[in-house]
């Protein structure tokens, strides 16, 4: 009987397993929903509006409020028609919340905020990726097996090796003799138990920097000047330092402009200055941007490694690598790097469009399905989309799929709200707010917010639109679309992917919108 009972524990820690490592997409944690609440504080009242917000242990706090706005200004770049963008960060960096921005000027940056609980949450630490960051372990070594000791242990299942153990010993307990039994049963089961909970608890971790901060500010004119464009940024390259922080961000910069402007070897000149590896995240992303646009497939793959094990590690990142694997051909990195997004609990529609797509090509209908139902969850795409492309419309024609396009309206369809708790969002009052399928996007101004996976913190009665609704920011902002899509073309006019026909299909609503501002719907 007691025996029978330490099998059946056994079977529910794998039963378990098996559960967590096909968990869906992650929901909106607490400290995610903050760095939100400032992101849009920020984009409504300026780089002023944060000072509250600073913890009493953060460096910044200790520069003054005049400072602290510069400095905070310079690394989130001017409000006025960027576009913030919520990211999953990697198992490993839970403590730091990412943020993508894009500028009108087409240029992009990853912002990273630490947040700690301190009489509500509080900043920490601003960063973005130019500046330098100790090195944590990658989403590869928490969730993949651990290739050097010999181990195979499949993700998760490094957090349940203690719980397992645990009821192994229970098996020999019970198998010894009575003389030999030392310790009560209940104790040892006690201790079983205790472990499986602390396997299970996903515990948000947040810690107060101790890192020295670095002063960015007399960048100030040069980052308002690039993130905003149409005036020439060439004499103030002329004037940088020639070392230390400033210097480097600010040739950072610099690359990142010759590489948006196609002046390709003045931007390997600027990024051949720096050592190889750089131990700089944004430095290795330009290298890898560049060798893409050079058809240099190794310097494209070893940079984007060198990007991800310097950090912060997050979604964005690895969807870009994800689809400049697909479009240099390597087709099982690709497949694999999607994986491991799924499995970090990426919120992105676009992971789960493309994973649909590969269970498709590989022969899993049902996998293609759960992925299919997923993606539309956290937003819909036109019905147009999934029929020009063979896998998706293979898709369309399984009953669970079908009733989701509504063929017989004809208006695009809308997709259901997930079942999750609704914890609302206080927003500005020049906020507007509306919602595709999970996915929640805040405009405020010229400038916008989008938050995969934000239902949940969509207050009651946000306007819902259908899969075909243009988001607000073309309508608004062509300008930006327009700069961003010199990058996304490059991935998009590739040579196609010749095993499969869904290269960049459906198309990131990015890469719609970019269409669309540019007369191409």
């Amino acid at each position: 009987m007691v025996m029978a009972l330490a099998v059946g524990l056994g079977w529910l820690c794998v039963t378990t397993v098996l559960i967590a490592d096909g968990a869906g997409p992650k929901p909106i944690c607490e400290v995610e929903r903050a760095a939100v609440g400032l992101a849009t504080q920020y984009l409504s009242a300026g780089p002023d509006s944060w000072w509250p917000s600073l913890s009493q242990g953060s460096p910044l706090r200790a520069l003054g409020r005049k400072a602290v706005k510069r400095e905070i200004a310079v690394r989130c770049g001017p409000p006025k028609g960027a576009t913030w963008r919520l990211r999953t960060s990697a198992p490993g960096w839970e403590d730091v919340v990412v943020f993508t921005i894009e500028y009108p000027s087409g240029l992009d940056e990853t912002l990273s905020l630490e947040l700690v609980q301190e009489d509500g949450w509080k900043i920490v630490q601003v960063r973005i990726s130019a500046e330098p960051l100790r090195r944590r372990a990658g989403i590869d070594e928490v969730l993949l097996p651990v290739q050097d000791a010999g181990i195979g242990l499949s993700p998760p299942a490094s957090r349940w090796a203690v719980p397992l153990i645990l009821l192994l010993a229970v098996a020999t307990y019970l198998r010894l003799g009575q003389r030999l039994r030392r310790v009560p049963l209940s104790g040892l089961l006690l201790v079983t138990l205790g472990g499986l909970a602390w396997s299970c608890a996903k515990e948000e971790v947040v810690k107060e920097s101790t890192e020295p901060f670095g002063r960015l500010a007399p960048l100030l004119t040069l980052r308002e000047i690039t993130a905003a464009g149409g005036v020439d940024p060439e004499p103030l390259f002329a004037t940088l330092p020639s070392a230390g922080l400033e210097a480097e961000v600010g040739h950072v910069w610099e690359a990142a402009y010759r590489i948006l402007r196609f002046e390709l070897n003045e931007a390997q000149t600027i990024l051949d200055t720096f050592p190889s590896p750089s131990g700089n995240a944004a430095v290795e992303v330009l290298r890898a941007r560049l060798g893409f646009l050079r058809s240099e497939e190794v310097e494209t793959l070893l940079s984007y490694e060198r990007a991800r094990d310097v950090g912060p590690d997050h979604d964005g990142l690895r969807l870009e690598m994800a689809q400049s694997y697909l479009q240099l051909g390597y087709i099982d990195k690709s497949e694999i790097t999607f994986e491991l997004l799924r499995t970090m609990g990426s919120r992105e529609p676009d992971v789960h469009y493309f994973l649909a797509q590969f269970a498709v090509f590989d022969g899993r209908e049902e996998a293609g399905t759960e992925h299919f139902k997923t993606a539309w969850s956290l937003q819909p795409v036109e019905r147009d989309s999934v029929f020009s492309d063979p896998f998706l419309a293979y898709l369309a024609t399984r009953p669970e799929v079908f009733p989701l396009l509504e063929l017989a309206s004809v208006v695009e369809p809308l997709a259901d709200r997930p079942a999750v708790e609704s914890r609302p969002l206080s927003l500005p009052e020049d906020a507007e707010a509306r919602l595709s399928g999970d996915l929640l996007e805040l405009t405020l101004g010229e400038s916008t917010v989008i938050v995969p996976g934000g239902g949940s913190l969509a207050q009651e009665g946000t306007a819902v639109e259908d899969a075909g609704a243009p988001p607000a920011v073309v309508e608004k902002k062509s300008g930006l679309w327009s700069g961003c899509q010199r990058w996304s073309r490059r991935l998009e006019h590739r040579e196609p992917w010749r095993s499969h026909s869904c290269v960049a299909r459906p198309r990131s609503r990015h890469w719609r919108c970019c269409e669309t501002a540019n007369g191409r719907s």
